[in-house]
Parts: structure tokens; C-alpha cells; sequence
């Protein structure tokens, strides 16, 4: 069988959307021929209007209109393109956008998988949309939905998400959860909490919307009102200077993975961590709670979005409500020191990772329903 994995990100980039186009490229591998498409026009007419198009996006972002490419004019320029490109052997398509098939007109099934789906975005990621694009837009969203065959959701927030603004397409989603976006086998070993030195891990490439400033906060207090050291590592961008230069935190910056010293970097960041804190005001899955499970970190977020499928609260973590300020975070983490909860959570973390919350889990699931599609 012979799948067209759909993409304008390389599928072997292991930094590009988290890893994630790279991992599901490689547990297709594992049971299809794939062959990679960029569906972004490359020459001719088409890349003439692709790239005015796209200029005229940009300058709406810079004027704060925050229109996305689920337009029909770009919609039909992916599809034309794709047509073009697709050669006839093709079994299936998979894709990671929805406006990269909505005008997709093509007799073969097509595979989707995306962590949410347009309407759950607005006033959440996508702000300042003007309510006449939000109409076109949706439509072609509908429109995509209509089309494919299967959506393979990291969440049920996505599911509902069909459910609410785009009836009738509910029993296409398959709820599957992603893994963790690590390359070498994760070492483990029972984790034990030193009272003494807590160390707190921050991962954030949208550091402002993920809430650094109250991972500082949480960090700021447990060292200053309950007299317990505590550092907080930080690994991202956009994080204010003033947090950067606070005398609790490591601060690293940005990590690629396709650099081996830095993907090194980053696991011996994972392999240090006692917790994972994950504030965030919205996020559709949360990949990172993966990784901390790898190696058995608990990990403390709150109830927005998809996380409530990656951290199950009280078995691997806890959920905080997304309303919680810095004092409520520190609270919990007090609370597991003193319950003597720590050693438990790291080890149903890590349990999680191995029997769900991996890309092997993924692939299995994932091909095994392609392949009852195709047969």
C-alpha cells in the first residue's frame, strides 16, 4: 500500500509543529511506501498567486487581521497543485491541514490528522478574525470535514470540537493519543524527590502563551514563602528578560533536535527534572507531557484545551483550573512533598508513556485502521 504523507513541512525536520509531522512520517514508514508532496506551488502561475496571497496574509497579520489559508482561493491552489503532483499509484493521502484537501476533489480516502479544528481556535490561538472571514472560513472547514475519511485527534476536545461546529462528520475521529517526540530509548530508573532542591522544568516555544510568568511565580515562592530551594529551568522563546535573569532560573533558550548536542541538551534537561510545570492558557494537546513521562516526571497544568488527556489528574500529574494563579501551583507541588506522592506519580507517569503515550502506540492503531479503509 502506498500513502502520500501531504505537508508543507519536511517530514524529516524533528523541530518543525514539535516533531510531530517527523514521528507520524516515520511510524507510516513502518507498515507503507510513503512518498512526501509539498503541496505549496513551486513555479508557473500558480506560485505567482501563492506568493502575492501569501504577502497579503502577512500584512493582515502585521494590521492584527488574523485570517488564516482556509480561504477558497488558496484552497484551490493546494488542491490544483496536489493534483499535479500526485502520481496515480497512490493508495491514500495524509494530511496535516484541512485547507490543504478542502477543494481536493479526488476519487482515493483521505487521512487527516490535526490537533484541533478551525472554529475551537478563535478567540483561544487565532484573535482579531473579522466575523466575514470567520463565515468563509468555516465553510471550508466544513468542507474538509465533509471530505475525509478519517481525522486522527490527539484529544477528545477535538471530537467534541466536530460534534459542536461541524455535525455529522463525529464518527471520522478516532481519538489516538500522540507519544513523545524523543529519538533514543528513555533511561529510567525510580525517581526520588530531593525536599531540599526542587527542580522545576518549563518547556515553551510560545513561552508567553504556555504562562512562563507563572512558572516563575511558582518557583519565586517556593523558594521565598516555603523556604525550600528551588530552580527552574527554562526551555524556549519569548520569555521576558526580567524572568530570564531571576537568580532561581536556568535559563536555556530555544533547543532544535535535528542538533544533536542540543537534542543531548534536552534530554539531560528531562533526565534532571522533578516536575514538569505547564501553566498554559490554552493548548490543544500537549506533547510535552509525553516527554515527561518518558522519564517519569510528574507534571502540573491545567484544565484547558486537550491537556486533560495527557495529564490524567492524580495518576500522572494534576490539573489545576486554568483561572489558578502561581499560589495554587506551589501549593500542589508542597502538597505532594508532604503526602509523599512523589515517587507513586513519577512511576504511573512513566507507565503511561510505555503502555500509551508512545508513537509505536500511535502507528499501531493508526495503521491498523488505514489498512481496514484500503482492504
Amino acid at each position: 500500500m502506498k500513502i502520500a504523507i501531504i505537508t508543507e513541512y519536511n517530514p524529516y525536520d524533528k523541530f518543525s509543529r514539535s516533531g510531530v509531522v517527523n514521528s507520524i512520517y516515520n511510524q507510516l514508514l513502518r507498515f507503507f511506501d510513503v512518498i512526501w508532496i509539498n503541496p505549496a506551488p513551486q513555479h508557473g502561475k500558480r506560485l505567482f498567486y501563492y506568493k502575492i496571497l501569501s504577502k497579503i496574509i502577512y500584512w493582515l497579520h502585521k494590521c492584527n487581521c488574523k485570517v488564516t489559508r482556509h480561504l477558497p482561493i488558496i484552497t484551490n491552489l493546494y488542491a490544483a497543485e496536489i493534483k499535479a503532483k500526485l502520481p496515480q499509484d497512490i493508495d491514500a493521502l495524509f494530511f496535516f491541514d484541512s485547507y490543504h484537501f478542502a477543494k481536493l476533489n479526488i476519487n482515493k480516502p483521505i487521512f487527516f490528522r490535526n490537533d484541533s479544528v478551525f472554529h475551537q481556535m478563535i478567540n483561544y490561538y487565532y484573535f482579531n478574525i473579522p466575523a466575514s472571514f470567520i463565515k468563509i472560513e468555516d465553510k471550508i472547514e466544513y468542507e474538509a470535514m465533509n471530505r475525509m475519511t478519517a481525522l486522527f485527534s490527539p484529544s477528545q476536545w477535538v471530537k467534541n470540537g466536530v460534534h459542536k461546529f461541524y455535525p455529522g462528520n463525529e464518527s471520522k475521529v478516532y481519538v489516538i493519543p500522540s507519544g513523545a517526540n524523543i529519538y533514543t530509548e528513555p533511561e529510567y530508573s525510580s525517581k526520588q524527590l530531593d525536599i531540599n532542591h526542587i527542580k522545576l522544568l518549563f518547556i515553551g516555544y510560545q513561552a508567553q502563551r504556555k504562562r512562563v510568568g507563572i512558572a516563575a511565580n511558582c518557583a519565586y515562592i517556593l523558594n521565598k514563602k516555603y523556604k525550600i530551594k528551588t530552580t527552574l529551568t527554562i526551555i524556549g522563546r519569548d520569555v521576558p528578560i526580567e524572568i530570564q535573569n531571576a537568580n532561581f532560573v536556568n535559563y536555556i533558550g530555544p533547543i532544535n533536535k535535528n542538533k544533536d548536542n542540543e537534542y543531548k541538551k534536552y534530554i539531560q534537561e528531562l533526565k534532571n527534572a522533578d516536575f514538569l510545570i505547564f501553566p498554559t492558557q490554552a493548548e490543544c494537546a500537549g506533547i510535552i507531557v509525553c516527554e515527561a513521562n518518558a522519564y517519569g516526571i510528574p507534571t502540573i497544568s491545567c484544565n484547558t484545551g486537550g491537556v486533560s488527556n495527557y495529564v490524567i489528574h492524580g495518576i500522572n500529574g494534576f490539573l489545576l483550573d486554568v483561572k489558578d494563579n502561581a499560589d495554587k501551583y506551589a501549593e500542589h507541588i508542597i502538597s505532594i512533598v508532604n503526602n509523599g506522592q512523589y515517587e507513586m506519580l513519577s512511576k504511573q507517569a512513566r507507565e503511561l508513556y510505555l503502555t500509551k503515550y508512545n508513537w509505536n502506540h500511535w502507528g499501531n492503531q493508526v495503521s491498523k485502521i488505514i489498512k481496514e479503509y484500503l482492504s
